[in-house]
C-alpha cells in the first residue's frame, strides 16, 4: 500500500446501496452493503438476454491506513475465474469526496444518485482497454 493515501472506509460509504444500468452490452447491478466494522462487502453481475453472464464479489478493506478492493469473478455457473486461493487486488490510488481511484478500478459520483465507474481491461493482444459504466441509485426489490 505504499503510495497509497491514507482512507477510512467511511470515506467509501457513498457506494452503499444498489446501482443498475447498461454495460458491456448487457444491464450491470452493482451492490454495496453499508461499511460494518473495516469493511464494505459489495457484489456486481452483468445480465444479457436474461441470463447472467458473470459476477464479481467485492471487499473494500482497511489495511495499513488506506483501503484496496479485492474481488473474485465468478461465471454464471458460479465457477471462479481466478485460481481458488487467488484474489485480485487493486490498492488506493487517490481518493476525492466524490472518487475513488484503485488501481484499474474508479467510482466517481455522479450527482446524488449517479455513479460511473471506470474499469481498465487488458485484452487478449496485451493492449488496456478503460470500459465506463453509469449506474444509478436503484431500490433494492
Amino acid at each position: 500500500k505504499e503510495g497509497s493515501p491514507k482512507a477510512q472506509i467511511g470515506d467509501v460509504a457513498w457506494l452503499a446501496g444498489r446501482w443498475i444500468g447498461d454495460f458491456m452490452g448487457g444491464k450491470g447491478e452493482e451492490v454495496f452493503a453499508p461499511p460494518q466494522g473495516d469493511t464494505m462487502i459489495g457484489m456486481f453481475r452483468l445480465v444479457k438476454e436474461g441470463k447472467v453472464v458473470f459476477s464479481e464479489l467485492i471487499y473494500i478493506v482497511e489495511e495499513e491506513g488506506t483501503l484496496v478492493l479485492k474481488l473474485k469473478h465468478f461465471d454464471r455457473e458460479l465457477k471462479g475465474w481466478e485460481e481458488k486461493d487467488v484474489v485480485r487486488t487493486f490498492p488506493l490510488v487517490k481518493l476525492t469526496a466524490t472518487e475513488a481511484y484503485f488501481d484499474s478500478i474508479t467510482y466517481r459520483r455522479d450527482g446524488s444518485d449517479g455513479m460511473r465507474f471506470f474499469v481498465a481491461v487488458r485484452q487478449k493482444n496485451g493492449e488496456i482497454q478503460e470500459l465506463e459504466g453509469r449506474h444509478r441509485r436503484a431500490a433494492l426489490n
